[in-house]
């Protein structure tokens, strides 16, 4: 037994060697050396120079209105409502949502109709035209659903679509494209061809363009598209077409083509007592806002 023990820890001797001390450690004498200290602070104070130099470049070269102070500031004329971006591309009062949406996209148009009455002697102007920079602004949701708010305040309302270029009222109220303003200006369509009862109640029937029985709101459509809206808008026959709607409604609005990309709406201006321009937070430019000020100065 012993001489296996001696065999056992000759072969062990062969295999196996002794640890040895490489090196001491040391511990050190700081958290952080004066170094490491330097390059954080050096690293923060790059951080946040990058960072302002980022918000700065983002705002000098991103020019479109995000508030309504930017708005106030751009176009030098006051804001008279804000509607939801939800709403848009809708009428308001007959869009399909949930019953809070509804209640505040209708109260909006509330508010607008209020504010108007504040820009004249404590009552609404007659003729309003809705307009905007450039297209897809909200100037047909602005234009329909203040026609709702005001024909729901007991107003006879007559809405007008003068977009011969993009007209998207009569498919947004479900009424007849044609005939419509287009073809009556052109001579080849009666007053009683052209307008549609939008509300329940008697379709109109008097004479000329009068509101008939109990319709509290009335829809003309802009027609067939004519490659001379501002002749036809400019007309004689468009400012006898004016004369005649304000004998008979109390408010007439005006869903106008953008202000800036064509000449339409600047026949219609004159005639007008109220004009109403549309701006879409994130998507109208400054530069746009300018444009229309300018054009509306002139």
């Amino acid at each position: 037994l012993e001489f296996r023990r001696v065999l056992f820890r000759s072969a062990l001797g062969r295999f196996a060697q002794t640890s040895q001390l490489a090196e001491s450690a040391i511990a050190p004498q700081s958290a952080a050396s004066p170094d490491t200290v330097r390059s954080t602070l050096i690293g923060l104070a790059l951080g946040l120079l990058l960072a302002i130099a980022a918000v700065f470049l983002r705002d000098t070269l991103d020019r479109r209105l995000r508030t309504a102070e930017d708005v106030e500031t751009s176009f030098h004329i006051p804001v008279l409502a804000h509607v939801r971006n939800q709403v848009m591309g809708k009428v308001a009062h007959i869009a399909a949502t949930t019953k809070a949406d509804h209640a505040v996209d209708v109260e909006a148009f509330r508010i607008l109709r209020s504010n108007l009455e504040t820009l004249g002697d404590n009552s609404l102007p007659r003729a309003i035209l809705v307009t905007s920079a450039v297209a897809e602004e909200g100037k047909t949701t602005v234009a329909s659903s203040l026609a709702f708010a005001l024909a729901t305040a007991g107003k006879r309302t007559l809405l007008v679509d003068c977009d011969f270029r993009q007209p998207t009222l009569a498919s947004r109220l479900n009424i007849n494209e044609a005939p419509g303003i287009s073809e009556f200006l052109a001579g080849t369509a009666t007053p009683q061809e052209i307008v549609n009862a939008v509300s329940l109640g008697t379709a109109p029937s008097e004479k000329e363009f009068s509101h008939g029985g109990s319709v509290s709101l009335v829809a003309i459509p802009a027609g067939t598209p004519n490659a001379q809206s501002p002749e036809l808008l400019g007309s004689s026959r468009f400012h006898e077409f004016l004369q005649q709607v304000l004998a008979a409604y109390d408010v007439v609005v005006f869903d106008s083509s953008p202000l800036l990309p064509v000449a339409d709406s600047l026949e219609i201006i004159p005639h007008v007592d109220v004009v109403l321009v549309c701006a879409r937070d994130s998507k109208t430019t400054r530069a746009e806002a300018q444009a229309v000020r300018a054009t509306l100065e002139r």
